[in-house]
C-alpha cells in the first residue's frame, strides 16, 4: 500500500515505509496518553488525584529527560545506539505498564509513565 507517490526530488525511496512506522507509533502514543488514564480511573478505581499524578508523571518525565538526553546526545557520536537504548527502555516500560494494569497497581503506572516518557524523549532526540 502506497500512501504517497514517490517523487525522487521530494522524498527518499523509503519514505512510505517510514510514514507507516510513524502512523503505527502514533497509535501507541494515543493509547498511552488517552486510554491509560481512563483505564486507571474506571477499571482500577483510581482517584482523581491518582489520574492527575499519572498525567503529571508523563510531563515531568519528558521535562527531566530533555535535559539529560540533550546532554548525552551532544556528546555521543552513535545516534543508532541512542535510538536503540530508547527503544529498549520504551519496550520494557510498555510491557511493565500492561503488567501493572493486569495486577491493578496505580502507583506502578505513575512511575512507569515517568520512565516511558523519558524513554520516548530519549529515542526521539537520538
Amino acid at each position: 500500500m502506497r500512501l504517497f507517490k514517490t517523487d525522487s526530488t521530494r522524498f527518499t525511496a523509503d519514505f512510505n515505509q517510514l510514514l507507516k512506522i510513524v502512523i503505527l507509533n502514533s497509535l501507541g502514543f494515543f493509547f498511552m496518553g488517552f486510554f491509560i488514564p481512563i483505564v486507571a480511573r474506571f477499571n482500577m478505581f483510581a482517584s482523581g488525584i491518582e489520574v492527575s499524578l499519572i498525567m503529571s508523571a508523563s510531563v515531568f518525565g519528558r521535562t527531566i529527560s530533555g535535559l539529560i538526553t540533550g546532554f548525552i546526545t551532544d556528546r555521543t557520536t552513535s545516534k543508532t545506539r541512542l535510538v536503540l537504548i530508547g527503544s529498549f527502555g520504551r519496550a520494557i516500560a510498555y510491557f511493565t505498564m500492561y503488567l501493572a494494569i493486569y495486577i491493578s497497581l496505580t502507583e506502578l503506572i505513575i512511575i512507569l509513565f515517568f520512565f516511558l516518557e523519558a524513554g520516548i524523549h530519549y529515542e526521539v532526540r537520538g
